[in-house]
């Protein structure tokens, strides 16, 4: 709706127009009215009006005085000036200063609605405008940032010359360049993969790029995974001090508003723009780093130092640990798990040898399990974690603490009869109480190394209740307790209990409380 304002020194007139228009079949409001210049300035002031009509003769302000005020500071709104006076001068003078219209009094219901039409088409076509201006300006944009994410990716990727290389960053006006660069490579230390994990992604790439906006010589770039990038141009010096203050100021945001901790690789100073590709493939080392040193929200350089690995241990190892698993000997359970991580970990074997040894460990487990159902003569349809799952662990002591927890839980597995499930049920429900947000079916089952199936048949055993109802239940019990304590906007709540579409939380939340998530926080306001 328009809104409209009208000033008249004569309250007869006033009450004739709010009356005979039909105000709404314009798509129009009166939004205010007024009976002096100065009253009327007031309440343009106020409700910043769409359209203004006035007498060009009252009290305190004449119609004239008051357009020129209303045109130098709301030059959008549409004034219209009517008059008892028939001086062809009034109606010149209001028509120069930016007046749409001059109508003399009496006006008529029909010019006036006529007028009033012709003022809104106005506004239609302005408004459309400036709607075609912005979205144009909203492509070229987004054209201009694709364009330069494009060039930095490929900038890490290939090899160009000097040339081509300076002739694009200046051309796509980047931060000024220096004599040197320094690379940083940013990542999460926990996985951004679950529900919601975009959205954070998302958050996390602005905050980066607000805070390197900040400075004339930093440029950053999402890698589209969980990895930043930034180019810092420098001295030879590299600019260690600039580069841990920006880390740092960028960790400490993304932890407050994210809850999610990050870790830096950092490179040496490099010529620019010759050596910017190896500049970040020694950030990206160095962050490599983390998982050894097992460090969070840390900053890291120089490569990882390897050291030579007995695999032949390794595997002696190996071998034991799977032969106390099967004999229940828990403290050579122990012994040979810290020993086997202690060979990996500590001779920074290269990260997918790990991830192959700990494979075959887990494939060992599953045989052990397989031939304690046959001995049992149980059949529950139990398998190995996926092996994407390793991938998720940016720190060895979580892969190594992970990977206890699971010997332990087969361990346990081993010792029960097949019958004893519902302290299994206990653990899993606990699991989900801390991780619902991020708990689907699929991570619930791998945590506890279960099928999904078995999984969703051992829960509806168990506890009479369908796994999906009961994680849709706990998330909206946590919902209900947010919108009762928080003042937290309904998207957060959403995103927050592990939804990523508004939407479907909202759709989840009517048919589970009778109430959509406003009408239920109204209820507590």
């Amino acid at each position: 709706m328009y809104k409209v304002v009208l000033v008249d020194d004569e309250e007869l007139i006033i009450e004739g127009m709010q009356k005979l228009v039909d105000w709404q079949s314009l798509g129009c409001e009166v939004a205010g009215v007024a009976y002096d210049g100065d009253e009327a300035l007031d309440i343009v002031n106020e409700v910043e009006p769409h359209i203004l009509i006035t007498d060009i003769r009252m009290p305190a302000m004449n119609g004239l005085e008051m357009l020129d005020y209303v045109k130098e500071r709301f030059p959008h709104i549409v004034i219209m000036i009517m008059s008892g006076y028939s001086d062809f001068e009034y109606a010149h003078q209001a028509l120069e200063k930016g007046a749409a219209c001059y109508m003399l009094k009496p006006v008529l219901e029909k010019e006036l609605t006529e007028r009033l039409a012709q003022a809104v088409k106005k506004l239609e076509e302005k408004r459309q405008k400036k709607q075609e201006e912005e979205e144009i300006t909203v492509r070229l944009y987004q054209m201009e940032r694709g364009a330069r994410e494009n060039f930095l990716r490929k900038l890490i990727k290939e090899k160009m010359s000097d040339a081509y290389i300076k002739k694009m960053w200046e051309g796509m006006k980047l931060c000024r360049p220096e004599e040197y660069v320094t690379a940083i490579v940013l990542g999460a230390d926990t996985p951004l993969q679950d529900a919601g994990g975009s959205v954070i992604k998302f958050a996390i790439d602005n905050i980066i790029e607000e805070i390197c906006g900040m400075s004339e010589n930093l440029e950053s770039v999402s890698l589209g995974d969980e990895h930043s990038a930034i180019f810092m141009m420098c001295g030879q010096d590299g600019g260690e001090r600039e580069a841990a203050i920006v880390i740092g100021k960028i960790q400490e945001t993304v932890e407050q508003f994210c809850k999610i901790r990050m870790s830096a690789g950092i490179s040496s100073a490099h010529p620019f723009p010759s050596d910017v590709k190896e500049a970040y493939g020694e950030a990206v080392q160095a962050l490599e780093k983390r998982f050894y040193e097992s460090v969070s929200m840390h900053i890291y350089k120089g490569a990882v130092v390897r050291t030579e690995v007995s695999f032949k241990e390794l595997r002696e190892c190996g071998e034991k640990l799977l032969n106390g698993v099967s004999s229940q000997e828990e403290k050579m359970v122990q012994m040979y798990l810290r020993r086997i991580f202690h060979l990996m970990l500590g001779s920074s074997m290269e990260l997918e040898d790990i991830y192959n040894e700990v494979k075959r460990l887990l494939m060992g487990y599953q045989g052990i399990l397989l031939n304690h159902q046959s001995q049992k003569g149980t059949y529950e349809n139990l398998q190995v974690l996926q092996p994407e799952y390793l991938y998720q662990f940016k720190l060895g002591k979580e892969l190594q603490s992970w990977f206890e927890t699971v010997t332990a839980q087969v361990m346990e597995f081993l010792k029960k009869e097949p019958s004893e499930s519902s302290d299994l049920i206990d653990r899993i429900k606990f699991y989900i109480s801390k991780n619902y947000r991020t708990a689907t079916r699929q991570n619930v089952a791998d945590y506890f190394f279960l099928n999904p199936s078995y999984l969703s048949q051992l829960f509806k055993a168990e506890t009479g209740e369908v796994f999906t109802e009961y994680m849709t239940r706990i998330r909206m019990e946590e919902a209900k307790k947010m919108l009762e304590e928080t003042s937290y906007k309904i998207h957060h709540i959403a995103e927050l209990v592990g939804y990523t579409s508004n939407q479907h939380f909202t759709r989840t939340f009517k048919k589970y409380t009778g109430f959509l998530p406003v009408e239920y926080k109204k209820k507590f306001v």
